[in-house]
Parts: C-alpha cells; structure tokens; sequence
C-alpha cells in the first residue's frame, strides 16, 4: 500500500522536476537498432495477438504440466547442513545396571571410530545414567531417563569424509547387527537442527496424550507399529521406558499393626535402605574449625540388597530393633512398571520418534498423517499431535500460503484502481501461474 501511495503521488512530481528540461517527443534516430527492434516486437506482438486462442491454448498447455510436475518437488523447512556433529541416544533393555551401559557405550564408542576413522574423530563425549543427587550439574540439556540410557555426543574433524548422513546410516547398520537388544536414536547434533525441532530430539515426534494411560500405550504401540512401516523413515520408537523392573513390596497392615509397624515406618526404611536417608531424614554436620556444613546420609550399600530376598531381610522396627523384618510383615515380588512417565497438559503422554532418509519432509509429513489414519481412531479423551519439524513447516506453509493469497487479491484491487477495469487487471494477473513456475 506504501508503494502505490508513493507511486502515484511523489514519483510523478519527482519525474516532472528531474524532466523539466528535456524536449519531450524527439523522434528517434531512423534505421538505429532499437528502432528495427521496435519495429520487430511490434510486428510480433501484432501476430500473436491475431492468433490470441492459439497463444492462450500454448499458456495452458505449459503451465498446467508444469504445475502437476511441481508436486513432485521436495518441501523442506530448512536446509539441511553438515556440521560435522552428530549425537546417539543409546537405549539399553530397562533396567540395566549402570555398568552394563558403560561397557555397551564405550563398544559403541570404538565402533564409531573404526567406521569413520580415529583420525577423523575430534572428540566423543557420554552422559551415562542419571545425574546424581549430590552433583551440581544440571542434566536437563542431556537427559537420561534411567541408568539403561545413555547419549554419546561426536564431533569430526573437518576435511575429506563421508556426509554425516551417510556416516549414520552405515552406523546404524552395524550397531543393529551388533546389539539386537539396544535401542539407538540418531539426534540433533548442531544448534540449527535442535532449533528447528523446538525442543524434540528427533524431527518427527509423535506424542499421545490421554487419561488412562493403559489406553494410551496400546494406542501408540499401535501406531509406532503403522510408523515402521514407511520407508523413509529411521529410529522409529517409544523413547519412554515402558516396562522397568521394579521389586513390589504388599504389606499385609493386620500383621504390621500386630508388630507394631506402621506403613509409613516401612516406606522409610525402604527409601532410607535403598536410595538414602537424606531424602526422608535431613541430617547436617556442622564442622566446629571451618563452619562449614555438610550433608550426612546413610543408607546400605548397593551390594547389601541385590536381589529381593535382600529386601525382604531388611529390618523395619524402629529404635533400632532386630525384629520384624520387612518378609515378616510384606511380601516381595517382582513387577514391572512405567520408568518414565511425561505429562502434557496435564495429561500422561506417551510419544513416538523417528528420523529421516531418503525422503523430504514433505513427503515425510504426508506419509506419518497417511499412518495415523491407518493407526485407526484414537481412545476416547486421548488427543494425538504431531511436533518437531513437521509441525512448523506446516504452520510456516500455512501461514505463507495465506499471505500469498492475501498479496494478490491486494494487487488485484490496485491495478483494477488504477486501470480502471477488472479485465485488464486479470489480464496482468495470468502472469502469476508463469512467475511460479519460474
């Protein structure tokens, strides 16, 4: 709207003043090269205009195949970049002991470096496990959900060697061969793809809200089974631990009331015996020479309970009594349970992830809404929604599509104001279809 002001208001004036000098009307040079050119695109144009239906049936017949042609173009929403920078997401079986992983990540490790060459590894760096307690290091950035979980971070060095894509796809070759039971997840690696996952570690991220989450897991195993199935896609899996082991203790509170033993006696020897006093019992020791503080914790030492026969010997009488111990008052069995349990929206949420080769993400997106549906409807109450990239490239899409249309019916009104006539200005406008094309 600023141009067409402008256009019709100071660029007028401003001509007249530049211009006042000039001798208006010269007649060009007879016989120059623009005249003969003049001429010729005067006879041209006359020529195309006797034959106007003819013209107009060429138009169509290169614009629409152009525009069929057009749909097998690739949709991204940004280019993709090789930093040289890659990080694995390294999922053991539930459960596992925090050494188990170690080794498993250090075997990946050495794999890495043998496929792409020790001389081309600038460096490799693991968060293994949870971050403990008593460490000031915050591990949002790197979360392990458990001491199974694991991410190796990897950064080459510059110079001649494969494409980062084709270095994981050889990788993840060789690590599913290698360890059938390990789940590996390729993630963003360099600020730019993490920016445009908004906060996913994988560019397609599938999440299932709903309130019972019995529901919602059969659902979305259900869908992660549809999500396998398109070629184009990689790593496709639960990230969430699903079935962790966990040792169930039934107090049976008749025989604890018999004994003298309250429930919530029981549950703070348990925590105190396996994780730790600090977390049921603060307790600080203040040293008499510095002033300075120090936590004191006690709890028994990870080799004492291994197993739940252990747990079922631990004493729960208080006052520091040998009797009752918890087998006499409790049963122990062994279960399974969720390891990790994200909410959004208040809701239990499960989700599914997944990367991508082969394939835009364009073609990518229609293929994950293709098998959605395919997944059947939803449990009632559970809401699915797709995020990482897909959903800002079809937020972005959707957003220009709408300021495309908006910009031309804007210059459609101008030039029907300035030509004075609605023909004219859709004449000017069937050179919109030739300009995409373009």
């Amino acid at each position: 709207m600023a141009s067409f002001i402008l256009s019709v208001t100071l660029v007028p004036v401003l001509a007249a003043y530049l211009f006042r000098g000039g001798k208006h009307g010269a007649p060009h040079a007879q016989g120059g090269r623009f005249e003969r050119l003049q001429e010729r695109y005067s006879g041209f144009a006359k020529w195309l205009v006797g034959r106007r239906r003819l013209v107009l049936a060429v138009y169509c017949l290169v614009c629409i195949p152009a525009f069929l042609l057009a749909r097998h173009i690739g949709t991204e929403l940004f280019p993709r970049v090789d930093t040289g920078q890659f990080q694995l997401r390294v999922r053991a079986p539930d459960g596992m002991r925090l050494e188990d992983t170690e080794r498993i990540v250090r075997e990946v490790d050495q794999l890495i470096r043998d496929d792409v060459g020790g001389d081309s590894v600038e460096i490799t760096l693991a968060n293994i496990g949870n971050t403990p307690w008593e460490y000031p290091v915050n591990g949002i950035f790197v979360w392990n959900s458990g001491p199974h979980e694991a991410i190796l971070l990897v950064a080459l060095k510059g110079g001649r060697r494969p494409a980062v894509r084709d270095i994981e796809e050889s990788i993840r070759a060789k690590l599913a061969q290698k360890f059938p039971d390990v789940r590996f997840s390729f993630e963003a690696g360099d600020i730019v793809s993490q920016v445009l996952n908004f906060g996913a570690p994988a560019p397609i991220s599938v999440t299932v809200s709903g309130n019972k989450l019995s529901e919602t897991r059969r659902y979305t195993e259900r869908m992660a089974a549809e999500l396998e199935k398109i070629g184009s896609l990689r790593d496709v899996q639960i990230p969430q631990a699903l079935d962790y082991p966990t040792l169930d203790v039934t107090i049976d509170r008749e025989r604890a009331g018999q004994l003298g033993v309250t429930v919530d006696r029981v549950g703070k020897s348990i925590v105190a015996a396996t994780s730790s006093s600090v977390l049921v019992t603060p307790n600080f020791w203040t040293d008499p020479a510095s002033g300075i503080p120090y936590r004191v914790a006690l709890r028994v030492p990870e080799s004492g309970i291994s197993s739940g026969v252990d747990l079922s010997n631990l004493p729960v009488m208080p006052d520091g009594a040998a009797r009752p111990l918890l087998g006499d008052i409790a049963t122990v069995t062994s279960g399974k349970t969720f390891g990790e349990i994200d909410h959004r929206n208040s809701q239990r949420t499960l989700s599914v992830q997944a990367n991508l080769a082969g394939a835009d993400l364009g073609r990518a997106a229609s293929a994950v809404e293709d098998a959605l549906k395919a997944a059947g409807p939803p449990p009632r109450g559970t809401t699915v929604a797709v995020h990482g990239q897909i959903e800002q490239m079809q937020t972005t899409l959707a957003s220009l599509r709408a300021g495309l249309l908006l910009a031309v019916i804007v210059i459609l009104l101008l030039l029907t104001a300035n030509f004075q006539s609605v023909r004219d200005a859709l004449i000017v406008l069937s050179t919109v279809p030739a300009v995409l094309i373009g």
